[in-house]
Parts: structure tokens; C-alpha cells; sequence
């Protein structure tokens, strides 16, 4: 990437989130990966003044093209939106939007996306300081997880961390009875 530019962040910043709303998926996409690089890149206190309206409208477009499953490249453009927002809580310290993030998991198109963000995923899991987060989230991060676990192709580098956290998950959060019926159902060997 081209480096900061202070003095072009509002232009940046006026283009990537008018192509958010375009009609073309292709722009979609490309618009939420660059508000996410943006985002990740752009020290906190340039970034700050903008942060609202940029989450704002990632999730109004995530709401918006959430029914159009027969639509691959929407889709796509979708896991781009909820990737970015992943990388403003990570990059901006917004502790706040973590479970606005996990709420939109899993990806389900995006196989570029799919590794980077499983990642964050598993090293949230693994987090002291997000860990009563995590509890609250527990069934719908397993869910994830688990979806994870059915894509080889977006955790290959990470495997022993995903069985890991997957163990870690059924025996920390034991006396949550809907995990435990989902953990039931399953065959899984460690």
C-alpha cells in the first residue's frame, strides 16, 4: 500500500463509502476490502472522526444484502464487509463491534477472506481479555468454528489452534446445555 496520506483520507474515505452502496457487487468488494485496509493502516486519530459512519454503513449493507443467497458475488462482497469490520475492532481498538462481528460470521463465499479472518476469530477465542465476551457468544462461536472445521482450505496453516480451541471451547463451557448437545451430535476425534 501506497502509505499514509493525511491530506487524502476524506477523499478516500468519500469514494470507498459511495461504492459501498453501488449496485456492482465487484465494486462492493472492492469498496469494503479498502475501507478495511484504510481502516487498518490509518493511525486512530485520523481514522477516529469517520469510524462511526464507516461501521454504520458496513453494517447497513451487510443488513441489506443478507437475503440475496443466490447471488455468489453479493455474497462475496458481503464477507469483504464483514471482514472489514473485523479489522476496525482489531486495528482501531473497537471492543465494542466484536460481537457485532461474530454475529455476521460465518463467511461463506469469500475463501480469500476466509483464512485472515478465522484467524482473528481463533485469537479472539484465545484472548484473557475478551474471555466474558466469549461466554456470551460461546454456542455461536462453536457454530463458526465448526463451520471452519468443514472448509480445511480456511484454517490449513492453523489447524492445531482450531482443535485446540474447539477442545478448549467443550471443556471450559461444559454447562452450557445447548453446546453440549451440539458437542454430542458430533463425531469428531482430537
Amino acid at each position: 500500500y501506497c502509505g499514509y496520506l493525511p491530506q487524502y483520507i476524506s477523499i478516500f474515505l468519500t469514494i470507498l463509502t459511495s461504492a459501498l452502496s453501488d449496485q456492482n457487487a465487484s465494486i462492493k468488494q472492492a469498496s469494503a476490502y479498502g475501507l478495511g485496509v484504510l481502516c487498518s493502516t490509518t493511525p486512530s486519530e485520523v481514522i477516529q472522526p469517520h469510524l462511526n459512519n464507516i461501521i454504520d454503513l458496513l453494517k447497513q449493507e451487510i443488513r441489506n444484502t443478507s437475503n440475496n443467497h443466490d447471488n455468489t458475488m453479493l455474497q462475496s462482497a458481503r464477507d469483504n464487509m464483514i471482514a472489514a469490520l473485523g479489522r476496525i475492532a482489531k486495528f482501531q481498538q473497537q471492543d465494542q463491534l466484536w460481537s457485532i462481528w461474530v454475529s455476521y460470521l460465518p463467511l461463506q463465499y469469500d475463501v480469500a477472506e476466509g483464512p485472515s479472518t478465522y484467524s482473528q476469530l481463533l485469537t479472539l477465542c484465545s484472548s484473557v481479555q475478551h474471555q466474558s465476551f466469549i461466554m456470551e457468544q460461546q454456542v455461536h462461536i462453536f457454530k463458526v468454528l465448526l463451520h471452519i472445521f468443514g472448509h480445511d482450505d480456511w484454517y490449513h496453516d492453523q489447524e492445531s489452534t482450531l482443535f485446540n480451541t474447539l477442545r478448549s471451547m467443550t471443556l471450559n463451557y461444559q454447562s452450557n446445555g445447548q453446546l453440549q448437545t451440539i458437542v454430542n451430535t458430533l463425531d469428531i476425534k482430537y
